[in-house]
């Protein structure tokens, strides 16, 4: 018997080293805090959600409007043409007119009859005035086509048109 109390005390001695020895779960064990958000507040409304389905409306023709300025197809609007500082000197007219439509942009043509001339033109004015003043000097026709954005320079005078009126007497 003395083995076996030697053997027990045996054992109980070794559980006893083993459970002072080993890890105890209860002094590292944390207590787990339950996580809480704050309330969400916004400032803004929120995003709009978009829908794969939609109401849409069949495609119709706009109504015709009717436009203040514009009668039988003409447009009666005022054109708002820039003021244009032209100077040249001593230049033949085709340079004069390239640069005029260079200023506005348009195309040009230029008579060979009159293309030779000398033009001195020191002015500030819109391109009608211009065309105008070089027609003058030049005494040519400088026609400004705005339609069609495009400055012609012919030669001589407009003649003005006259029908025929035939005889006093035929009506």
């Amino acid at each position: 018997m003395s083995q076996c109390t030697s053997l027990i005390s045996a054992i109980l001695l070794s559980l006893s080293l083993v459970a002072s020895s080993g890890c105890s779960t209860a002094d590292t064990e944390s207590k787990k805090v339950p996580r809480v958000n704050r309330i969400a507040h916004s400032q803004l409304p929120p995003a709009p959600t978009y829908n794969r389905l939609r109401w849409v409306h069949a495609p119709e023709t706009l109504p015709v409007r009717e436009l203040q300025y514009q009668t039988a197809g003409i447009d009666q609007r005022p054109l708002l043409l820039p003021v244009i500082h032209f100077e040249i000197q001593d230049k033949s007219l085709r340079e004069a007119s390239q640069v005029l439509a260079a200023a506005t942009r348009y195309g040009v043509y230029c008579s060979s009859l009159v293309a030779e001339r000398k033009v001195t033109l020191n002015s500030l004015g819109t391109v009608d005035e211009l065309a105008a003043e070089i027609s003058q000097q030049t005494e040519t026709r400088v026609v400004v086509d705005h339609s069609n954005k495009e400055i012609r320079v012919l030669s001589g005078k407009v003649s003005e048109e006259r029908f025929f009126e035939g005889e006093e007497g035929e009506q």
